[in-house]
């Protein structure tokens, strides 16, 4: 009697599990490029994936970001106190040329920080507020689908080709044109690692998780390398120390 009792409720228990999974689960359509196997997964698990990898992507871009606006910001001063020190008069153009195109570090992202950044807080706000769930997604994959492509243009061949470009162009000009040949070294050589540097160390990882998730592989994503850049000054000389840790 006993084992007939138990072995019902748990029949009911589990009919009853099964209902409620029904009830919660939530099916929304597929964005644009994204595998049918998408559809078929819960909008909550999907939700779950996207603000994931926003959160993640958010951290490690704000770490990236203030540790170059330092590391810029100590490039600029160095620079410029190295013109204010010396008595030769090329070494101080050299200083202010190079003081003058370490701005464009910090500038750059305060101008255009990282897109992640604010559509973090935008999908939070969407999710806290909205009552359609399939249309908090919806949103979700779009801004999901920005900032990968974001991180794509910004750490592209085309970034690449710029940046080394322009920071070779500019010793070649300070070289030729003005024969300052010691400033264009450092331009041309010292511009284009740091420059390069500041690319690499860009994080990216929006790329691969849009893919993933188009595919509806929606996984935990495995722990990546973690890149960090400290500055470094002192009264000889200033600069920055790529860290990363796997």
């Amino acid at each position: 009697m006993i084992v007939w009792t138990l072995a019902v409720f748990s029949v009911l228990a589990s009919g009853v599990d099964r209902a409620s999974a029904t009830e919660v689960a939530t099916k929304c359509p597929v964005p644009p490029q994204g595998s049918p196997v998408l559809g078929d997964i819960d909008a909550a698990h999907r939700l779950a994936f996207i603000r994931g990898t926003l959160d993640d992507q958010a951290r490690r871009s704000q770490t990236w970001k203030w540790a170059w606006i330092v590391a810029g910001s100590s490039l600029v001063a160095g620079n410029f106190e190295n013109a204010a020190r010396t008595s030769s008069h090329t070494d101080r153009a050299d200083g202010i040329v190079g003081g003058t195109g370490s701005l464009l570090i910090p500038l750059s992202i305060l101008i255009r920080p990282p897109v992640v950044l604010a559509d973090r807080t935008e999908v939070e706000r969407r999710v806290a507020e909205s009552t359609d769930g399939c249309a908090a997604l919806a949103r979700a994959e779009e801004l999901f689908a920005r900032d990968a492509d974001s991180q794509a243009k910004a750490t592209g061949v085309v970034a690449h080709a710029t940046s080394i470009g322009s920071n070779v162009g500019v010793g070649l000009l300070m070289g030729f044109g003005f024969e300052h040949w010691k400033g264009a070294a450092w331009a041309g050589v010292g511009g284009t690692l740091i420059s390069e540097a500041f690319i690499f160390t860009r994080p990216k990882g929006m790329i691969g998780a849009l893919e993933r998730y188009r595919k509806g592989e929606l996984s935990s994503p495995s722990v990546s390398q973690r890149w960090s850049v400290v500055p470094l000054a002192s009264r000889s000389r200033v600069g920055a120390q790529l860290l990363v840790a796997f």
